[in-house]
């Protein structure tokens, strides 16, 4: 998958999201190494349900790990970012409602560190990213830089996003089905 992805285009980084770690289940270290041997020059951002500092450190062996605003306080997430400021913050929603503590919100500009706007009911709906989360996010975190996730349907919410500030975007179904592929991506260039 990792090879047809860069042949389609050649990405920078790709975000890698451990689905059996996120249930409970065991992470899936020899997945994460094999795509890490795919694409040694990939940067990967890592979503592995990051609660330890065991955790954070076995993803920051391979990769950016990816802290889920769900899974840990805001005093976690920033002892997290004083180890590892490089980490990776997912504000999670599903909907209008915050996955976390409010807290973490409002220490936001304090982490300094790139943010994921997740809007979680739109992961795979077609609705379109969230941009209003995006515009929320980056009054409450200006330093940051924050990529949209969720929902996009072409390149016209691709630009979209470009254009409501983010710095890059998730994008899975679009991809994978191809509303959005090689001519599209090599237009947003």
């Amino acid at each position: 998958m990792v090879a047809g992805l860069l042949e389609l285009f050649p990405f920078r980084r790709m975000y890698v999201a451990d689905v059996d770690a996120l249930l409970g289940e065991a992470p899936q270290w020899a997945a994460l190494d094999a795509v890490r041997s795919a694409a040694p020059h990939l940067a990967l951002w890592i979503d592995a349900a990051i609660r330890t500092r065991a955790d954070l450190s076995e993803v920051a062996r391979r990769g950016t790990p990816v802290l889920a605003s769900e899974a840990l306080s805001a005093s976690e997430a920033e002892q997290f970012f004083r180890h590892c400021p490089t980490a990776v913050l997912s504000v999670d929603y599903q909907g209008d409602r915050l996955l976390g503590e409010s807290a973490l919100l409002q220490r936001l500009p304090r982490f300094g560190v790139d943010l994921i706007a997740m809007n979680l009911a739109r992961v795979g709906s077609d609705l379109g990213p969230d941009l209003d989360r995006l515009d929320t996010l980056r009054q409450l975190a200006p330093g940051s830089r924050l990529y949209a996730a969720g929902g996009v349907r072409d390149a016209d919410d691709l630009r979209r996003c470009s254009e409501a500030g983010a710095a890059g975007v998730l994008v899975a179904s679009a991809l994978h089905d191809g509303r959005i592929g090689r001519v599209q991506l090599q237009g947003l260039v």
